[in-house]
């Protein structure tokens, strides 16, 4: 698909269905622009107006696997990625119960590089941020997981939408705050002494 253009989101509504199960399953995608997100870096109260990270099962951040390949970038990437997600936070648009899915995209261009060992730095590099995101984060969300993608490969390495299929079912997952929670019910006296009177079995001579 096409870049997203600066503006209001707009919701792509899929049905889902799974061969292997009857039933089918509904997902809600929100597609905005990645600068709209940027921006809450240096302006949080922004995200306040962005309803989809407060309402969503699963939030999605994207680490560009191009830029992890050049050294200029690398480090950018880092601070864009824990920035954002802390930028949600402050604002407090993120919820207990949401998962969270970091995505190394353009798997394809890091494997092809012509330096192996600057593919392998990438790699590295994804590593630490997903790294870092648990350490900062990962007391905010019920979950945290990785997930390396090439969505529309160039040229002939890479297999278009590898890894999207377990990306899509990870976003798929029974939501978080529909898990039943079982409270354990504390029982404490009562301040009225009626309160604290205990029923008595019909076995026993003193009733």
């Amino acid at each position: 698909m096409e870049r997203t253009d600066r503006g209001p989101a707009t919701y792509f509504h899929l049905d889902l269905a799974d061969v292997r199960r009857e039933g089918k399953q509904t997902a809600l995608f929100a597609n905005r622009d990645g600068e709209a997100y940027m921006d809450t870096q240096a302006n949080p109260d922004l995200a306040v107006g962005y309803p989809e990270l407060r309402r969503c099962d699963t939030l999605t951040v994207l680490a560009d696997g191009m830029k992890l390949l050049d050294d200029s970038e690398r480090h950018q990437v880092l601070n864009d990625v824990c920035l954002t997600i802390r930028a949600f936070d402050e604002a407090g648009q993120t919820r207990s119960w949401q998962q969270l899915a970091i995505v190394l995209t353009k798997i394809d261009a890091v494997r092809k590089a012509e330096n192996m060992a600057n593919s392998d730095r990438a790699v590295r590099h994804f590593e630490r941020i997903v790294a870092d995101v648990r350490e900062e984060f990962s007391h905010r969300f019920s979950d945290v997981q990785s997930f390396h993608v090439s969505a529309s490969p160039k040229g002939e390495i890479g297999e278009r939408g590898e890894g999207m299929e377990t990306l899509l079912t990870y976003w798929m997952n029974e939501p978080k705050r529909l898990t039943y929670v079982e409270l354990a019910r504390e029982v404490g006296s009562s301040v009225r002494a009626f309160g604290r009177l205990r029923p008595i079995s019909s076995g026993d001579d003193n009733a």
